[in-house]
């Protein structure tokens, strides 16, 4: 009797399990795992939540660049001022400052100090990858590949 209660309780812990991921996967934008949309003003969902933002100069999982990055994609990508919410950069709310269309899959962008993040646009979501441009480091162009971006810190399709 034990051995079948155990079984059906494994089974139950299972579903739970399950639905708790599933549930976790259908939050809103604001505090899924899944990047922040690409946003052109204040996000009032995130206001009104009151999500916290952070000062970040070295965010997780950043390439670094003297200035001059080549981004690579097959889509348009928007260049944006992360806001970061989390402390260590893993996830941000990327502000679009401009948009470049792709010519030939590439573009090359002359940047001045500070941190950005290079994103696609994925409707509700985006994915992007953080580039931090400083004098101190050297001015060969960082490629930012796009095309196929990663999971993960590297190449935000979660938060990052």
């Amino acid at each position: 009797m034990f051995e079948l209660l155990r079984g059906k309780k494994a089974g139950l812990m299972a579903l739970v399990a399950c639905i708790c991921m599933f549930s976790v996967l259908a939050m809103p934008a604001c505090s899924s795992s899944t990047q922040h949309r690409i946003m052109t003003t204040v996000c009032q969902e995130c206001e009104d939540e009151g999500v916290e933002t952070y000062e970040v100069e070295q965010p997780v999982g950043s390439k670094k660049s003297g200035g001059t990055v080549i981004i690579q994609a097959d889509e348009p990508v928007y260049l944006c001022n992360p806001v970061f919410t989390s402390k260590n950069g893993s996830s941000y709310i990327p502000y679009a400052v401009s948009r470049y269309n792709m010519n030939d899959g590439e573009v090359k962008v002359t940047l001045k100090p500070g941190v950005y993040a290079f994103c696609l646009d994925r409707g509700d979501s985006s994915i992007g990858k953080l580039v931090i441009v400083s004098e101190d480091y050297s001015d060969v162009p960082r490629q930012v590949n796009l095309v196929r971006p990663c999971l993960g810190n590297d190449g935000h399709r979660g938060r990052t």
